[in-house]
């Protein structure tokens, strides 16, 4: 069985990093585009098409590709990490109308279109109930870490994804602001990109940002925070709870975040009110004196929750889809 992965690899983003995974368990197993370049990339994806058995798109690329493989009959896959019809909106993308029309051809076109979590193919299927009969999901991988404890600085909680409005960290900000005029101490540490359009998260004297990192600048600091707080409006899996599971953090979910799956969760581990500071205060300072950095951490299958476990639940599907 001949598989194509076509997706992006150059980024430091969510699917670009997923797409990466796929292709580092595929172990040399598995086609894929290395260019970036337009004019290169037709070409490689023209002529690996012909030796193709199954396509998988991961993220939206662009409606023409789409519709030149259609032309081959054989199964398309899209691995949907996201929804740009409503992301846009939420955070001020400024998207081409193409991407918008991209994203519409691929969910009108191809066969399968696979979800990264089983909570995030649910709401999918709400938001687009027509094509409810040809969603399913598929976990991200997460590799969980054998790595050492290091002492956690007091009261410190961090947030990802930078001031992008869909992750609400703004509301995350204001409890800590809230904790402190209570007298409890504690600071923010904010990690991701700053947008020219996304939130001002810059008066709140207690957080700190401290932008986009490499992995090991990233884990050096999120090592030394006691909580991770993931407040965001929809997370289609959220690769940062591996992030804080290998660095021994305690986690607080809304409850739209696709990756509490793959951990035993209790009440305690979720925000009532992702858009009220004071409730969401009142789940930090909980969690703050109550970790459940252990709990989480033992509830992990960590074989099943593997990128290479789910490397090989994805070629199983490609395999069924042939058979279809």
């Amino acid at each position: 069985m001949k598989v194509f992965l076509i997706g992006k690899t150059d980024q430091n983003a969510g699917p670009a990093n997923v797409t990466k995974e796929i292709i580092r368990n595929s172990d040399g197993r598995m086609m894929h585009t290395h260019y970036s370049n337009n004019k290169l990339l037709a070409v490689e994806i023209f002529f690996k098409s012909f030796f193709t058995d199954v396509f998988i798109i991961s993220g939206i690329i662009r409606w023409p590709v789409v519709k030149f493989i259609r032309k081959f009959h054989k199964p398309i896959i899209y691995i949907m990490h996201g929804c740009l019809d409503y992301e846009d909106d939420i955070n001020h993308l400024h998207a081409m109308p193409i991407e918008h029309v991209s994203e519409k051809y691929i969910l009108d076109n191809v066969d399968k279109i696979l979800c990264v979590s089983e909570l995030y193919s649910e709401w999918v299927k709400n938001r687009f109930p027509q094509y409810k009969e040809k969603i399913s999901f598929l976990d991200n991988g997460l590799d969980i870490e054998p790595r050492k404890r290091v002492t956690k600085i007091t009261h410190s909680v961090a947030v990802a994804g930078g001031n992008r409005q869909i992750k609400n960290n703004s509301e995350v900000c204001k409890a800590i602001e809230l904790l402190n005029k209570q007298g409890f101490d504690c600071t923010l540490s904010i990690f991701g990109w700053r947008y020219p359009d996304g939130e001002n998260l810059t008066a709140y004297p207690h957080c700190k940002y401290m932008g986009q990192l490499d992995k090991k600048e990233y884990y050096s600091l999120l090592d030394k925070n006691a909580l991770f707080v993931i407040n965001s409006e929809i997370e289609s899996f959220g690769l940062i709870t591996g992030d804080a599971l290998n660095c021994h953090c305690s986690i607080l979910f809304s409850k739209h975040v696709g990756s509490s799956g793959i951990v035993r969760t209790e009440d305690c581990d979720f925000i009532e009110d992702q858009h009220n500071p004071e409730r969401i205060a009142v789940s930090i300072r909980y969690c703050l004196e109550h970790s459940n950095a252990d709990r989480l951490l033992d509830s992990v299958d960590v074989h099943k929750c593997s990128g290479a476990f789910q490397y090989q639940k994805l070629m199983n599907i490609c395999k069924k889809m042939i058979i279809k």
